[in-house]
């Protein structure tokens, strides 16, 4: 199967959530499956690469440290992150889009599926969870409502890694 997968933290970025991704993206690739992996840049992290068969592709941004991204950061990714994936598609016939975190990704894999129908599976890591952590993004939370509603309705399915965030 070929997976796309979508997530703006991935090692040396992010923390928990992206050991995640980082495992799961192993795992599929043990058992046979090509991905991609659409993630932020940082500085003098390589646009493009391959790690453990993973095929990387890094978004410039102005991601300002490897352990935290801010919510003005994530603006460009979803702009940059957009055509990168979309011209991805030209030359890889997905079968799903597994997205992590539904801010900002989902955001991200709910317009690649209005344009293009590729479904995607999204799975909530914590913050992205409206009041699971009610001190992180929680005006974003209250402005960005609707659209949280919009990307998590349309997810073909929804996974949480704990009962808490479920």
């Amino acid at each position: 199967m070929k997976i796309l997968k979508i997530c703006y933290e991935f090692p040396p970025l992010g923390g928990g959530g992206a050991k995640v991704v980082d495992g799961l993206a192993r795992e599929l690739v043990k058992q046979g499956h090509e991905v991609d992996l659409v993630t932020m840049g940082f500085r003098g992290l390589p646009r493009k690469e391959t790690v453990a068969g993973i095929q990387i592709h890094r978004i410039p941004c102005i991601r300002t440290k490897k352990s935290m991204c801010y919510s003005p950061e994530m603006g460009p990714y979803i702009l940059f992150a957009i055509p990168t994936i979309l011209n991805l598609m030209k030359t890889n016939n997905y079968e799903l889009n597994h997205t992590h975190f539904i801010f900002p990704d989902g955001i991200i894999a709910n317009i690649i599926y209005q344009i293009t129908g590729l479904p995607y599976i999204l799975t909530a890591h914590g913050s992205d969870v409206r009041g699971y952590n009610p001190d992180r993004f929680k005006t974003q939370h209250k402005l960005l409502s609707p659209v949280w509603k919009k990307v998590v309705r349309e997810a073909s399915k929804i996974t949480c890694p704990s009962e808490t965030l479920e």
